[in-house]
């Protein structure tokens, strides 16, 4: 039976990214409680920009999914991440090319030598920040970015969520977290932020719950949902073995 067996975890993420995630931990025997913090909303103007272009860089599912089977014929694609190539495979996408771990977009510019003066398209969201195209100028290319999608946070609690905390909050990006954070205060649930296990996918979440002053019991690497339960798991059995010593 696994250690996480009767566990209850809220699960954060938007409702069209977390089945994936609830199978997984159904499977491993947890009760999931969903409590999606954001919703991601397409951008209606958003285009494809002209090239032509050497390279298109994926951050995200989200960008994976909106550019689909529109990649440039004359690019090569680039993906942060397996779930982020799976996406784009999945909407009739090309195979794309990995980031190297830790699967964060500092790992890109590493992943694409030569990129003086090489053009980038580099489709994501209205809350990604400077960095990464920042980078990528940096290193003489000519980059294009495209705003595709939003992320837009939720403001209500589904009806049917216990008053008693669970035993994990998962978080997957800084928006979940924040938007997780904001819904669990209003609806007077703040008390689960200092009470559970936290658990976070990557550094870039745990930077963000680090800020709030939320700092995450575990942090999985690399930045993946099998790490993120594996890392869930490790937790749940040290604190089955602190339990029996005591």
């Amino acid at each position: 039976m696994s250690v996480l067996a009767g566990k209850t975890v809220l699960v954060t993420r938007a409702a069209h990214q977390a089945e994936s995630w609830i199978r997984m931990l159904e499977a491993d025997g947890a009760t999931v409680w969903r409590m999606p913090a954001v919703r991601i909303e397409p951008v209606e103007d958003a285009s494809i920009p002209e090239g032509p272009f050497d390279w298109v860089v994926l951050t995200s599912p989200n960008a994976a999914r909106w550019v689909g089977s529109r990649v440039p014929l004359e690019a090569k694609c680039l993906a942060v991440g397996p779930a982020t190539a799976r996406a784009l495979r999945e909407a009739g996408g090309a195979e794309a090319a990995l980031a190297p771990e830790p699967f964060l977009g500092v790992a890109i510019p590493k992943a694409l030598p030569g990129l003086a003066g090489r053009t980038v398209w580099l489709p994501r969201g209205d809350l990604a920040g400077p960095e990464l195209p920042e980078a990528l100028r940096a290193l003489g290319a000519w980059v294009v970015e495209t705003v595709c999608y939003r992320t837009v946070h939720e403001t209500e609690v589904p009806s049917d969520l216990s008053v008693e905390p669970p035993d994990y909050l998962t978080f997957t990006s800084p928006s979940c977290f924040r938007g997780a954070q904001a819904l669990l205060e209003d609806s007077g649930r703040g008390a689960w932020l200092r009470g559970p296990w936290r658990v976070s996918l990557g550094p870039v979440t745990a930077e963000a719950m680090r800020e709030a002053g939320f700092p995450a019991h575990a942090e999985a690497s690399p930045s993946t949902l099998e790490a993120l339960l594996e890392s869930m798991r490790r937790l749940a059995a040290q604190e089955e073995t602190r339990c029996s010593n005591a």
